[in-house]
């Protein structure tokens, strides 16, 4: 049987990934685009 109580969480690989400059540079490049695609899912939402 698989324990996935040991499995890092999303966030704890996230933070660790991002100790990485050239990786966080990138992560942080997609930030608008992220940013667009939200807005436009919310008002997907709200529009019903």
């Amino acid at each position: 049987m698989d324990n996935f109580d040991t499995l890092p969480s999303f966030d704890n690989f996230l933070n660790e990934q991002l100790k990485d400059p050239e990786l966080k540079a990138e992560y942080e490049a997609l930030e608008p685009e992220y940013t667009v695609m939200q807005a436009i899912m919310e008002a997907r939402a709200k529009k019903g």
